[in-house]
């Protein structure tokens, strides 16, 4: 019995070898990938191997290389890890993908500009922003509508607004992550608080919402504090009320 067993472990590691390395071009060739994402210059195998560029909407990441795990498969998860060419854009995390499909990210890096982030989105006022997104989440398990787990942090660095009021330099914007009941949910401050904002936001299956408060900072420009008002008035404590909501862009 026991040369049955290591006959047929053997026989499943030589199937998983050879399935890993079939060309991952071969592979991708055939799965049918959102139209938001594009892949270029795909070379290599499932174990291991890159593409030139991947492209998500309008963010680009270059040389992306991928290192796949197989001797997680003994435990029922299938490990990656994959890591860009720092640049104007970065991504880098460790993927687990579980029985019944359950996917897990550790320890995600990424950086890329704000603007084409916010592209679709409808800001409460018609603005132009400029700055880059910096993410770091140590743990996160997709779960529905969004996670079954999150911990991390983002930052919006040389954050910048441009609309009808004048062109604001809003210094550095951070938002602590979390999950709640598979809704993504944020606390959001500013660093230095040039607009003193305490915000929640909360990203459930269809909808945003952002609720909470903001006071600008008695040494901004008279324009950015009158640009305020857009939210109604300030209570006796100088803090306007925020809140805004509405659909998630599909």
């Amino acid at each position: 019995m026991k040369v049955v067993r290591w006959t047929l472990l053997g026989l499943l590691l030589f199937l998983v070898a050879l399935i890993w390395q079939v060309p991952a071009s071969a592979v991708l060739a055939r799965v049918q990938l959102p139209p938001q994402v594009q892949l270029s210059g795909v070379e290599g195998s499932l174990w291991q191997g890159s593409v030139a560029k991947l492209q998500l909407g309008d963010i680009a990441f270059d040389q992306l290389q991928w290192q796949a795990h197989p001797w997680q498969l003994l435990t029922g998860k299938l490990g990656v890890s994959l890591h860009s060419r720092p640049g104007a854009t970065r991504l880098a995390a460790s993927l687990t993908l579980g029985l019944g499909g359950k996917l897990a990210v550790e320890n995600l890096v990424m950086k890329a500009p704000v603007a084409p982030l916010v592209a679709n989105v409808r800001l409460p006022v018609p603005s132009q922003v400029s700055g880059e997104l910096s993410l770091a989440i140590p743990e996160f398990r997709l779960g529905k509508p969004w996670c079954e787990a999150l911990a991390g942090k983002a930052q919006w660095l040389d954050a910048g607004v441009t609309n009808r009021f004048g062109d604001f330099d809003l210094g550095r914007i951070d938002a602590d992550l979390g999950c709640d009941k598979g809704a993504l949910t944020a606390v959001v401050r500013d660093t230095p608080p040039r607009l003193g904002l305490e915000l929640e936001a909360r990203v459930d299956a269809s909808h945003y919402q952002v609720r909470g408060f903001a006071k600008p900072a008695a040494d901004q420009p008279k324009s950015l504090q009158d640009a305020f008002a857009f939210f109604g008035k300030a209570g006796s404590d100088g803090r306007y009320p925020v809140q805004f909501k509405g659909p998630i862009p599909r």
